[in-house]
């Protein structure tokens, strides 16, 4: 999957902001077990079966200078670490989307110091 970033695009949020307040309660509270608050969060478009949520300032300082020291395997076990957490806690984000969540992904960019949350829905029958 392939998701394109960019802040020119102007795009219809009404059905990504249904249950937006009630997801971004949720990423902050699983969130902030795992890393910092995020400073921002915002709905990214995603195709209709996904749901992507843009988060800055996510990075603690550690995570940070592991980054400059080019420790890439010990930012990979905590982004797992992560993702562990947020799928452990997916029925918080089911609740807030009504919807059920087959599968959860972490791209994360430490240059910028944010991540994307990328949640993909299980099929409806």
């Amino acid at each position: 999957m392939l998701l394109f970033v960019s802040n020119s695009v102007s795009f219809d949020l009404k059905t990504e902001d249904k249950g937006s307040d009630g997801v971004y309660n949720a990423i902050r509270a699983i969130g902030t077990q795992f890393h910092k608050m995020p400073v921002t969060l915002r709905t990214v478009p995603s195709p209709t079966n996904s749901y992507a949520v843009e988060s800055k300032g996510v990075l603690l300082p550690l995570e940070n200078f592991i980054y400059e020291r080019g420790q890439m395997e010990l930012l990979l076990t905590q982004a797992n670490n992560v993702k562990k957490g947020y799928m452990t806690h997916k029925n918080m984000i089911e609740e807030a989307l009504n919807r059920s969540i087959e599968d959860i992904f972490i791209m994360w960019d430490y240059v910028d110091d944010k991540n994307y949350l990328i949640i993909i829905f299980g099929r409806i029958n």
